[in-house]
């Protein structure tokens, strides 16, 4: 028999899982500008100019390509937070 508190967990568990990946989907979104212009990033000129602040140590060059790979990071990271 399963107690409130086991049920609570698993509730829990599954509740930040979901709200961690949405997390995730809604900087994903920003960065193409769903949310508009004036919330988050606005588009993905602003973070990838951000990208290039917190990564001084890139070449310029190299940017685009950490900024991708951040992104599909953060989408791959939201997909499975909610599936595992």
């Amino acid at each position: 028999m399963h107690s409130a508190q086991s049920k609570f967990s698993k509730y829990s568990t599954i509740y930040l899982r979901l709200a961690l990946g949405a997390a995730y989907l809604s900087s994903v979104a920003s960065r193409f500008g769903l949310w508009g212009q004036g919330n988050g990033w606005g588009n993905f000129h602003n973070f990838l100019i951000y990208t290039a602040k917190i990564t001084p140590f890139f070449p310029v060059s190299f940017i685009p390509l950490v900024g991708w790979i951040a992104t599909i990071a953060e989408t791959a990271l939201a997909i499975l937070s909610a599936y595992l």
